[in-house]
């Protein structure tokens, strides 16, 4: 069975799109890490494709040009809003005592501490601003549009869910960001889903087994969930080592193990808004793996977990 996996033409297509992802993402981290412009070029691509996203989002949940315009400027207007504290915020930090503060953190706590200029809560208000603003169009749109109240509710109870899981996804990465070794944690929560993602596909196209959940998405097995969840959580342990040595190894294992369910249920939240659409990929951008929304989902679902455990953990 691993022969034949490994002899798909859409397989080789899915390894040569990871790979140039994983090139892409790579550098622009470490640019990230070292620069404030990287900073900056790092927010602008997210910013970029997290309206893609709410794109393609807008697109399985059949809703109108009108509708579509309203899930992308929901997000379109905060995203002004933070990019014009952007360059004061992310070049506030000294360069000279940011990668030693990297490499040898002292505390989680110490990940947390915010800058003045931008800060996550700020962040946090503008997306929240940005969501109600959509919300409160698509319902308007609903109520002039759909007519029974039936099928208000069924349309716009949909709608809800894809801002919600857009909006809200986008507004948590933007706020880890934000914090001070945000780039760090922002690297772990790619790592650990993007990893787990690969490891259920492996180990489910290999293994199979009994169906995880066949009504939402009949491709997902119990062994892939499982297999996905151990390869997150080691990847947690070692990134954790590598990079916050300070982090309890319970922790980390406790943290990348809820990375990894959060981020499933995300894909399976995903399926689900695609099977009631009746389509398979959010998109075709990516060769072997659909749309942004269908690479993004699980980071989308786990980014709003990691930025309440940092905080909370941060004492902010």
């Amino acid at each position: 069975m691993t022969d034949k996996l490994f002899s798909r033409p859409e397989f080789r297509r899915r390894v040569f799109t990871g790979a140039v992802l994983f090139i892409c993402i790579t550098g622009l981290v470490l640019a990230a890490e070292f620069t404030c412009s990287g900073k900056v070029l790092l927010l602008g691509i997210i910013a970029a494709l997290s309206l893609l996203a709410a794109y393609e989002c807008a697109r399985i949940l059949d809703e109108s040009r009108l509708g579509q315009a309203l899930l992308v400027l929901s997000l379109l207007l905060p995203l002004c809003f933070v990019f014009s504290g952007a360059q004061g915020h992310f070049c506030s930090v000294s360069l000279a005592d940011h990668p030693s503060e990297v490499l040898n953190a002292q505390s989680i706590t110490s990940s947390v501490a915010l800058s003045k200029n931008l800060s996550p809560s700020s962040v946090l208000g503008a997306m929240l601003a940005g969501l109600v603003l959509a919300v409160s169009a698509l319902s308007v749109r609903s109520l002039w549009t759909m007519g029974s109240p039936d099928r208000i509710l069924r349309g716009l109870g949909g709608s809800l869910v894809g801002v919600l899981h857009v909006g809200a996804g986008c507004a948590a990465v933007f706020a880890i960001l934000c914090l001070s070794q945000g780039v760090v944690w922002f690297g772990y929560l790619v790592l650990v889903v993007a990893l787990g993602d690969i490891a259920a596909y492996l180990v489910g196209s290999s293994v199979g087994g009994p169906k995880l959940l066949p009504a939402v998405s009949p491709g997902k097995t119990w062994s892939g969930a499982g297999g996905g969840l151990c390869v997150s959580v080691l990847t947690s342990l070692v990134y954790g080592i590598l990079f916050v040595p300070q982090a309890s190894t319970l922790g980390l294992l406790f943290l990348g193990a809820l990375v990894a369910v959060i981020a499933q249920l995300g894909d399976l939240l995903k399926s689900t808004l695609k099977r009631s659409a009746g389509v398979k990929d959010s998109g075709a951008i990516l060769p072997g793996h659909g749309g942004i929304y269908d690479r993004c989902d699980g980071i989308l679902s786990a980014s709003c977990l990691l930025l309440a455990v940092l905080v909370a953990y941060g004492g902010q």
